[in-house]
């Protein structure tokens, strides 16, 4: 084996060594980046409501609104029907 060849093989073994190195510790961050995303995607839900859900909620509360109202309504007409109503003459 001459001076070249050792030199070579040197500079191989430490470029191999290098990029095995590189490709562990970009291994270990993309499990890091992914595991960081499922709980993001975990908590997501808990944090924010879609804009879909909001509407479908808010118009679920407003119909709930009119049915008591209603329901309000007909127990203050059975109420004067039933006590009568006075009138200013």
């Amino acid at each position: 084996m001459n001076i070249f060849q050792i030199v070579a093989s040197c500079t191989l073994t430490a470029f191999f060594t290098v990029c095995i190195y590189l490709l562990v510790d970009t291994r270990k961050y993309v499990k890091q980046k992914a595991d960081e995303l499922n709980k993001l995607k975990e908590n997501l839900p808990k944090q924010y409501v879609l804009k879909d859900d909001y509407i479908r909620q808010q118009a679920a509360l407003e119909r709930k609104i009119d049915i008591m109202c209603k329901k309000i309504e007909e127990l203050m007409t059975a109420f004067a029907k039933h006590f009568g109503e006075k009138k200013n003459d």
